[in-house]
């Protein structure tokens, strides 16, 4: 069997042998035949990391009632996070034949395992069979593609002429790993506000706040005030989308309303001028069983009374009405269940409520108060009158 010629710059091998000596921090060469031959490994992965991004869109409100030529403040918030997804795993090194002895020796065959049976392509400087002198190193690189991220072991095997086997093990992770990063970063932007700005994963998740105008319209009727927020990659352009809808309406019937700090004070017994609205019910009617006449009613003091919490902003929704401010339907339909409850307790049974049914109880009270309060000072409706 003819051998191959080893090179005859002995300079160039000396050379690899220091470099290689320094990186393993090994003993340069030996030649009294002390040392057995080896092989070394290094090892590098890789890996290619994909972000997919999303979006969302939300605000504080939904749904407004306006009055012509009024604006509603609505506050938004956008929100964009990443996930990533791992591809390509790769792995790639280089296997060295290294000869100690005092005499050169013949490497047959260089072979590599990635366990469980993943043969890499292997490639040696010099063909094989090789006469590796003594000192001398042989370099060979392998390089293959993985199907997972998995924690694997290489196996790097060297058959000598006379039959000796050597070899090496060495793990093989994706802890650190090169990664390549794609569609890490995007552009935020909204169609009301346009660019909020440059999120990469790093920061993710990431939220966008800001408030725009739902309004002015100088007519009456439904509307619908759609706002869409987006993003772009930097890498590929893929793109994502979301929007928020506040529908608006502006009643046509007009009118405007007042708080019942100002009815409680604008009825016959003054302190501030007559309001004749108060004619169309009389301050002095009975409001419903409480056993008080309106005026009384809202002039007393509601100390932590639900009823007379929703009372008085149910006098006032109803001074509104009479007054000819227009009353949006979910207001009108808080305002007809206010009454059917006026119709069935007193003051005193709901001052006296306890337990779980009674906090349910009371909480319908405050929560029908609420929305006619809204009503009474302009958040709801056709908006609070001018002062």
């Amino acid at each position: 069997m003819m051998k191959s010629k080893r090179p005859t710059v002995l300079t160039l091998s000396l050379l690899l042998v220091l470099v290689l000596s320094a990186i393993w921090a090994l003993p340069t060469l030996a030649t009294d035949g002390d040392l057995p031959p080896i092989v070394k490994q290094r090892v590098s992965t890789s890996l290619t990391r994909t972000f997919h991004w999303t979006i969302d869109k939300s605000a504080d409100q939904s749904q407004v009632t306006l009055s012509t030529g009024e604006q509603r403040l609505v506050n938004y918030s956008v929100t964009v996070d990443a996930a990533f997804a791992d591809t390509d795993w790769a792995v790639a090194g280089n296997i060295y034949v290294w000869n100690r002895t005092a005499d050169p020796l013949t490497v047959t065959d260089v072979s590599d395992v990635i366990s469980p049976d993943i043969v890499p392509s292997l490639e040696c400087s010099y063909g094989l069979p090789y006469e590796l002198s003594a000192g001398w190193i042989l370099p060979c690189t392998y390089s293959t593609a993985l199907p997972d991220g998995s924690n694997r072991t290489n196996t790097a095997t060297a058959l000598l002429e006379d039959g000796t086997t050597l070899a090496s093990t060495i793990a093989v992770d994706f802890a650190a790993a090169a990664v390549t990063e794609i569609d890490e970063c995007i552009d935020v932007y909204d169609d009301n506000v346009g660019f909020l700005g440059t999120v990469c994963a790093s920061e993710a998740p990431k939220t966008f706040t800001y408030s725009l105008y739902a309004g002015p319209y100088d007519e009456c009727g439904a509307y619908e005030h759609v706002n869409t927020a987006s993003f772009v990659t930097h890498d590929t352009g893929a793109t994502g989308s979301d929007s928020w809808t506040v529908a608006v309406d502006v009643p046509c019937g007009g009118g405007c309303t007042l708080t019942p700090g100002y009815w409680k004070t604008h009825s016959q017994y003054g302190p501030a001028p007559y309001d004749p609205t108060w004619a169309m019910i009389g301050e002095d009617t009975s409001f419903f069983l409480s056993g008080q006449s309106y005026y009384d009613v809202l002039w007393a003091s509601p100390r932590g009374n639900a009823y007379y919490i929703l009372a008085h902003a149910y006098i006032a929704a109803e001074l509104n009405q009479v007054n000819g401010a227009s009353i949006p339907g979910d207001v009108l339909d808080a305002f007809n269940e206010a009454g059917e409850l006026f119709n069935a307790y007193t003051p005193d049974e709901i001052a006296a409520l306890k337990g779980k049914a009674g906090k349910t109880l009371r909480s319908q009270f405050t929560s029908l108060a609420e929305i006619l309060d809204n009503y009474n000072n302009g958040i709801i409706g056709p908006g609070h009158c001018p002062s």
